[in-house]
């Protein structure tokens, strides 16, 4: 049924009255342009047919005309009638400097102000169109720009929306949808439009994927053309959601986390994680790559990149590298990262440096800040001398806009970054006509990708003593920084902690809720992308596949294999030094380079089904950037899988996490371990904690379960952690106490982990019954006896430490029986 019964609806009926003559109006106007910039044929007076030359020759007037057919709305028109003034008045000042003869100035002026008429003829008509009705209204204030054929068509056709104060855009025009996108991003980003866009963002989303389809489907838009751009709208608030849920999060995995699971709501339901997966970024690293292939997001996002001092030569760091080293003026290699001690150690014979001793220092280096970083940070644009010896914060850096530590005090964050250096600064004329509101929204979405995506980690590296770093106004904290740092909110911020042997306890917590020490023997980033770059910028190679049967291209791809082997050897054998003697070998394994191949054919077979001229990899090309991102995932699988001690996988410190394994990891079992911020469960041994315990270990194993050892491992320094931290903050026992136990040995008071001895390892304290004898039991398999990490060994010095507590009243030897009982569970306190 259609609307108004049998009758046709509005947007089926054919344009009549005031509309069509609207639109007969504006096919005069473009064929007017056309005519202007198109050579004419004619019919001279002996009947002869000629070509009159273009009245508008010149290239720059040339292309504004075929913008203003494409984009004939009166704000649009506006924009090129300001351009072509613009340029005339350069050429006016060309002339002053005598750089250009007036003569040929006024063929310039000539044709400019033929342009100029028409333009201007046709902004004045639609001007006066759009006072159509003295009742006119605005959209809705939460909306920065709607689709002419949306939900608002009827009262825009009549002229019930106010066309010379909203925008109104064009659902079939490519740079229309894009500007759409941009336009709302900055409107519900404001917080001004929209209060609390973090409880509102899934609402949000379902109106604009409502107003898009609406206007899809009115225009016949093809499905392959809305599927792309829907899934840009989702990406898009997916970025921008996560975004706002860490402004909001204070720090907190689970305010964090009932902002994406549970806007508007008290408490989150993790299912909507696998209900709402269209809309979430987490595990979705293809939405983030849809964003970033935004030409004007990419645009900003480089520049953000630059201010952080992170080199990358294209936008996706796993297809092209470059340079390692960010290099000066002319090509020589910068070494930011080394200070001048190390500079010192290589100046001999009157100054001159040792260059060779020199570069083997830069590749040490190198490879440690990579161990950490996937890319190099350059810190040097950050930091400064400050002419005292020291160094300062650069103010032109993003440090400069996210520390208290600059002159003058916090600058703003990204919110001043962008109106102070991305738009002012990044140039953007050559992607096309843009408004300042557009601009803004997509220096927004690119500054909320770095912050989704980058900034925990590059934050985590790079901030040694330089202030608190707020990316918002409003930053209370970060949310994914207990991935990397569990005892970072107790410790640094809460300040709890200090003293002989908290250090110990520290690197414990934050090992046994990620255990660097298993979980980093994997290749890193750095090495996958080198090995996937091995393959992707062979030419010869790529241009070779298109149109081959599949036997033909797996000959090819074992060709390039043996080819780059040495390249990816060395590659791997850097990054993975304890497995050097394996990957030494000349195939690197006979299953790792059967399963590289397969790799590299199922990523080049789709490949081989383009034209040769489409498979040069450009950072611009979305059907190869989401091919290379599947064979850099797949690669990435192969060598985890034959090179690594553990399968599990660390939870990235981002918003592309896992959400319910985060919310497990750092909410469930991290939190309930800390009982707060301050973590006053951690030294303590009762009834509560005890059954605490349980919850933990089920959190810690749903998380790391594709590897038992390695949640028995994780578990026993959990418990080795809270054993230490008992023993650390027991009190020397008062006279009361010592009489106490000389008449009752076991009496709570003086036998304060007696019951947990029982707990753990059973009435006889053997490790046969208790509850680490049920873990090694048939339902959960945690192997803590014989496990190939040694978690045997923390239980050992738990039991050690707990028993030397609970008896340590046989032999009372005041406040020194803290540091005995470190040395007795093999404990360096220092």
């Amino acid at each position: 049924m259609t609307e108004g019964g049998n009758m046709p609806g509005p947007e089926q009926r054919p344009p009549t009255g005031p509309e069509q003559a609207a639109q007969n109006t504006q096919d005069v106007f473009i064929n007017n342009l056309r005519v202007l910039i198109e050579p004419q044929r004619e019919i001279d007076p002996q009947g002869r047919e000629t070509e009159r030359p273009a009245q508008v020759q010149i290239f720059f007037l040339k292309k504004l005309a075929e913008r203003a057919i494409r984009n004939p709305r009166a704000n649009d028109l506006a924009s090129e009638i300001d351009r072509i003034n613009n340029w005339l008045a350069e050429k006016t000042k060309l002339v002053d400097e005598g750089k250009l003869e007036e003569q040929d100035y006024y063929h310039l002026e000539d044709q400019a102000l033929l342009l100029s008429a028409v333009i201007s003829e046709e902004f004045y008509r639609q001007s006066q169109e759009l006072r159509v009705s003295e009742f006119a209204q605005d959209i809705d204030p939460f909306l920065g720009a709607v689709f002419l054929q949306g939900k608002y068509n009827a009262a825009i056709e009549n002229g019930q929306i106010r066309m010379d104060k909203n925008i109104i855009l064009d659902v079939e025009n490519p740079e229309d949808r894009d500007r759409w996108l941009h336009e709302n991003i900055r409107v519900i980003m404001r917080r001004i439009n929209v209060s609390e866009p973090e409880k509102q963002w899934k609402a949000i989303a379902d109106m604009w994927r409502s107003e898009f389809a609406i206007a899809a489907d009115r225009a016949g838009m093809n499905e392959e053309t809305f599927k792309d751009f829907d899934m840009k709208i989702r990406s898009a608030m997916g970025v921008s959601s996560s975004a706002r849920a860490m402004e909001h999060s204070n720090g907190s995995t689970e305010r964090y986390v009932s902002v994406i699971a549970g806007p508007g709501a008290m408490e989150a339901d993790l299912d909507v994680a696998d209900d709402w997966r269209e809309y979430l970024l987490h595990e979705k690293e293809d939405k983030l790559v849809t964003i970033l292939e935004d030409p004007l997001v990419e645009r900003y996002y480089r520049k953000i990149l630059d201010l952080a001092g992170i080199n990358i030569p294209e936008l996706f760091g796993w297809q092209y590298r470059g340079r390692r080293l960010p290099v000066d003026e002319e090509g020589q290699a910068l070494i930011p990262f080394l200070d001048e001690r190390i500079l010192r150690r290589f100046r001999q014979n009157g100054g001159v440096l040792d260059e060779s001793a020199l570069l083997a220092d830069i590749e040490t280096e190198k490879k440690k800040v990579l161990a950490k970083w996937d890319e190099v940070t350059d810190t040097s644009r950050l930091l400064e001398d400050d002419g005292r010896g020291g160094v300062r914060i650069r103010e032109r850096s993003l440090v400069g806009y996210l520390s208290d530590e600059v002159s003058g005090g916090y600058k703003g964050g990204f919110p001043a970054l962008i109106d102070e250096i991305l738009l002012p600064e990044v140039d953007v004329s050559d992607l096309g006509s843009f408004k300042k509101s557009q601009l803004i929204g997509a220096a927004r979405l690119a500054a909320d990708a770095f912050l989704v995506e980058k900034y925990t980690a590059w934050e985590f590296f790079n901030n040694d003593g330089l202030g608190v770093w707020r990316p918002d106004p409003s930053w209370g904290g970060d949310p994914f920084r207990s991935i990397l740092e569990p005892s970072f909110l107790t410790h640094k911020i809460k300040g709890m902690y200090h003293g002989p042997g908290s250090e110990k306890i520290l690197e414990i917590i934050n090992l046994a809720f990620r255990p660097t020490d298993v979980l980093d023997a994997i290749p890193t980033a750095y090495a996958v992308n080198e090995v996937v770059e091995s393959f992707l910028t062979d030419a010869s190679f790529l241009n070779s596949l298109s149109g081959l049967p599949e036997r033909e291209i797996e000959v090819r791809a074992r060709s390039i294999l043996r080819r780059q082997l040495p390249h990816i050897r060395n590659i791997l054998v850097d990054d993975l030094p304890d497995f050097s003697d394996a990957l030494l070998r000349d195939d690197l394994g006979d299953n790792l380079s059967r399963q590289l191949v397969t790799a590299i054919m199922g990523g080049v077979r789709v490949l081989s089904g383009l034209p040769s001229q489409e498979l040069t990899i450009r950072p611009s090309d979305r059907k190869i950037n989401h091919l290379v991102l599947e064979l850099r995932n797949r690669i990435d699988d192969i060598l985890v899988e034959n090179l690594a001690v553990t399968k599990a996988r660390p939870l990235s410190p981002n918003a592309l996490c896992h959400l319910k394994n985060y919310n497990r990891l750092t909410n469930e079992a991290l939190w309930t371990f800390l009982g707060g911020s301050r973590g006053p469960k951690i030294p303590v041994w009762n009834e509560e904690t005890i059954r605490d315990l349980p919850k933990v270990f089920e959190n810690i194993d749903d998380v790391y379960k594709m590897d038992k050892d390695l949640v028995g491992l994780m578990f026993s320094r959990i418990i080795l952690a809270k054993s230490l931290a008992a023993v650390l903050e027991r009190a020397e026992p008062n006279l009361t106490d010592k009489v106490a136990y000389l008449f009752n040995p076991v009496a709570r008071g003086t036998r304060p982990f007696y019951e947990l001895e029982i707990f753990l390892w059973g009435p006889k304290r053997d490790g046969r019954e208790g509850y680490l004898s049920q873990l090694m039991g048939p339902r959960t398999s945690v192997p803590l006896e014989e496990n190939r990490y040694g978690a045997q060994i923390d239980l050992m010095d738990s039991q050690r430490v707990i028993t030397y507590a609970d008896r340590v009243g046989k032999n009372w030897e005041g406040t020194g029986y803290i540091i005995d009982a470190l040395v007795a569970a093999g404990r360096n306190i220092h």
